[in-house]
């Protein structure tokens, strides 16, 4: 983190496991398709400003995750990505004691999906995806505000 008098320029990385199956239904894409994916990493930049022990802050920058396409029930296999998108959103982190600072955090996750071809009987079907991420955080810093 940078200070140039209140506000605070910084970067933060993170790497997620998550989770999750989206089914396309067969009527868009016979016999059917599913979306996978088990983890999504941000690399961001923050702008906050100080208000005593707070700082609201904004954020932005890359999103990545992986996005496997299966088409049930086809030997095709499965068609594996990794998605890089972009990320935005707001938090507020706040001095607790010491080094030890906790935050609060929306982002908004986009992700970028291959358009899907003779996987889903000739296509193209375009899918999009993308995450609300809200989650509350516990950092240690290793230099001050």
């Amino acid at each position: 983190m940078q200070n140039l008098g209140a506000l605070v320029v910084g970067q933060e990385f993170d790497f997620n496991y998550r989770s999750f199956t989206a089914t396309i239904p067969p009527a868009s894409c016979a016999p059917g398709c599913e979306l996978k994916s088990q983890w999504v990493s941000t690399a961001r930049l923050r702008f906050g400003y100080m208000l005593g022990t707070f700082l609201p802050y904004v954020t932005g920058g890359l999103s990545m995750a992986d996005i496997n396409q299966d088409i049930v029930g086809q030997p095709f296999g499965v068609a594996k990505s990794v998605s890089f998108n972009w990320t935005a959103g707001v938090g507020l982190e706040f001095a607790i004691s010491g080094p030890f600072t906790a935050k609060v955090e929306y982002l908004y996750v986009g992700h970028t999906i291959p358009d899907c071809y003779f996987e889903c009987g000739g296509g193209p079907i375009h899918m999009s995806l993308s995450e609300n991420i809200f989650r509350v955080g516990l950092n240690y810093r290793l230099s001050g505000w």
